[in-house]
């Protein structure tokens, strides 16, 4: 079967984090025997066409000079423009692009199945194309374009359209359903399966000592992600526990507030900033720590966290989680079994999650984080999407 996947978010080199799920997922459905090629935004001066994994990847140029290209890619569309609203006026020509490409992609190449990733633009531009040619669609669903579409004027005409003319829908929580079954207005026949993990890059690893007095935050440093209030949680915890360290993985725009709030705190022996580390890194941190935090907030606006992959990535690892019960993070965080869950927002009770992880049994704790991860390989749910784009 011949297979495009179109997303906004890839990685610019393999080890790259960013879209590191949508390479994923294509290798799979490759080791399976189709044929895969993923549409993506450019990125700086790459290569339009490259090939990663036995993955033929075609990257469509939206602005000149390549700098401009700001948006998609190996960043954060919807952060990116809000930090700068005037990245707004490349957006027409970044459908455009994306439109035409993608026309051309399934003409040339007899694409049989597109596999959009996020609704907005992606999945109702697929949905257009795929109508038009008669090609199968598949929509996948992650949290921040669902909020979008519950924004954009029309967009519930916009999501029934979508939904009735695809194949198939997956959707990464029970969460995120719940809101895109609103926007539609009834229940959808939607698939919630959280994105995959890869076993061979997370896995036990035991060469790496683990340090059981540190905890382990990976994800972008920004406002969603709530990691002032895990900062303010060590200061209060370190009092009690004065061994305890916070390993800060990520790179963004709220990194100089972060380290200024460190400062203030007078936290500088408990906290450590190990910036932007890749993909295929990843795994020695995850399992060098006691367990992985994942504080992220429901804001005002209504914007939160969908499933973070960070939490299945753990996991598989054997590291437990303590995480916020926003979205669909207790999907996958059972409290007690295989982390702890706590209110988000909240430093004191950050804290007292800190705690009961120490005071746990931690070998206990981590093999049913082991067991919960094992449950979300590539293999198991690149099959569930091979299932949907055959049926």
């Amino acid at each position: 079967m011949k297979i495009c996947l179109n997303t906004s978010s890839f990685p610019k080199y393999n080890g790259d984090y960013a879209g590191a799920f949508v390479l994923d997922l294509a290798t799979e459905l490759h080791k399976m025997g189709h044929d895969v090629w993923v549409l993506c935004p450019a990125v700086d001066s790459i290569k339009a066409e490259a090939e990663i994994n036995g993955v033929h990847i075609i990257r469509y140029r939206y602005a000149f000079p390549a700098g401009y290209q700001l948006i998609g890619g190996n960043k954060p569309t919807v952060p990116m423009i809000k930090e700068k609203p005037l990245l707004l006026f490349f957006v027409p020509f970044y459908i455009i692009s994306q439109f035409f490409t993608l026309i051309n992609v399934i003409r040339r190449h007899k694409i049989e199945v597109v596999n959009s990733h996020w609704i907005v633009p992606q999945g109702l531009l697929s949905a257009l194309i795929c109508w038009i040619f008669r090609v199968k669609h598949v929509i996948t669903m992650h949290s921040t374009d669902v909020y979008l579409a519950g924004k954009i004027p029309f967009g519930r005409t916009l999501c029934r359209m979508a939904d009735k003319k695809a194949a198939a829908v997956f959707i990464v929580s029970e969460f995120v359903k719940q809101r895109y079954d609103a926007i539609l207005g009834r229940t959808s026949a939607a698939n919630v399966i959280p994105m995959g993990v890869n076993d061979e890059k997370f896995h036990p690893h035991g060469e790496v000592k683990r340090d059981y007095n540190k905890i382990l935050f990976v994800g972008r440093l920004h406002k969603i992600k709530g990691i002032d209030n895990l900062i303010r949680a060590i200061a209060v915890i370190s009092k009690e526990i004065p061994s305890v360290k916070l390993e800060i993985a990520g790179g963004g725009e709220e990194k100089e507030s972060l380290e200024k709030l460190v400062d203030e705190l007078a936290l500088r022996e408990n906290v450590s900033f190990a910036g932007m580390v890749p993909n295929n890194e990843l795994v020695h941190h995850y399992n060098s720590a006691r367990c992985v935090a994942v504080p992220s907030l429901h804001l005002p606006s209504g914007e939160t966290e969908g499933m973070p992959v960070v939490i299945i990535e753990s996991m598989a690892c054997g590291i437990p989680v303590i995480a916020s019960d926003v979205g669909g993070i207790s999907d996958i965080v059972q409290d007690g079994y295989n982390g702890f869950l706590f209110r988000h927002g909240s430093p004191e009770e950050i804290a007292e999650a800190i705690k009961k992880i120490f005071d746990s049994d931690i070998d206990k704790i981590s093999a049913n984080a082991f067991e919960t991860g094992a449950r979300f390989h590539w293999e198991k749910v690149a099959h569930a999407y091979e299932k949907a784009m055959i049926g």
